[in-house]
């Protein structure tokens, strides 16, 4: 009988690994990066040559999964992401700095 894969063995937080946020496993893909990708109209295959085809597809799978499952509280984290990236941007602008 062949070996089953358990679904969440394929997503893991690592407080040392991208601040503990959710991420497939064994990787530094975040999990709401996928789902955004999904969410701008990438099917699973497009999503996985993104990341040169070095990630597993049912772990592609499993992360817009999750997405789907927790989408409100996900794209609010990248909202509130994206805000903090403007707020330090325009920061490091007034202070005239490039990088």
């Amino acid at each position: 009988m062949a070996a089953t894969v358990e679904l969440a063995s394929l997503l893991s937080r690592d407080p040392q690994v991208k601040g503990g946020r959710l991420c497939i496993a064994g990787t530094g893909i975040l999990v709401s990066y996928v789902g955004l990708l999904y969410r701008d109209g990438m099917t699973p295959e497009q999503i996985r040559e993104e990341f040169a085809n070095k990630v597993a597809l049912e772990a592609i799978y499993a992360a817009i999964a999750f997405y789907i499952a927790n989408r409100e509280a996900i794209d609010a984290q990248i909202r509130a992401e994206d805000e903090e990236t403007s707020r330090i941007a325009a920061e490091w602008k007034a202070a005239g700095r490039t990088r």
